[in-house]
């Protein structure tokens, strides 16, 4: 990602900003955990404007792996709970995206992040944070309020 001429890095507009009607589950604790996904995401893009992508990629994708793994099998436990029609589409969503970042991880960590990896890196993430969290995640708000809870 290329600095826009005459801006400075932190007056670049980041490509996801937590939504509120947009994104919000009905689940405090997982909307919590989406808004750290995507602070974490705008730090890593934040890097990149700044030339360190690079170095920022291994840091990110370590986060990344942690986190997804901790995230999903909690939203997924919240999703059954509340027996969300969505928590099928949901799981192998998780699926995906999961083996996505770890053929990234494992392209980059032996020699190191190129600028391509960082990139892709990158894309994958935003389509991640926006296609999922507001197509898939919001689908359990209706069931949270359903259940009167």
């Amino acid at each position: 990602m290329k600095k826009k001429k005459g801006v400075e890095p932190a007056e670049v507009p980041y490509k996801v900003g937590w939504e509120e009607g947009l994104m919000t589950t009905g689940v405090p604790e997982i909307d919590r955990q989406h808004r750290e996904w995507i602070a974490r995401f705008n730090e890593f893009e934040r890097a990149i404007d700044n030339d360190l992508g690079e170095e920022a990629c291994s840091k990110a994708l370590l986060f990344f792996m942690q986190y997804t793994d901790t995230h999903f099998r909690f939203e997924e436990n919240i999703m059954d709970h509340y027996r969300c029609p969505a928590r099928y589409v949901n799981r192998q969503e998780h699926e995906q995206f999961q083996k996505k970042v770890q053929e990234i991880a494992y392209m980059t960590w032996p020699l190191g992040a190129t600028r391509e990896d960082v990139l892709t890196l990158e894309e994958e993430l935003v389509v991640w944070l926006k296609g999922h969290i507001c197509g898939v995640d919001v689908k359990l708000r209706e069931c949270v309020l359903d259940s009167g809870t």
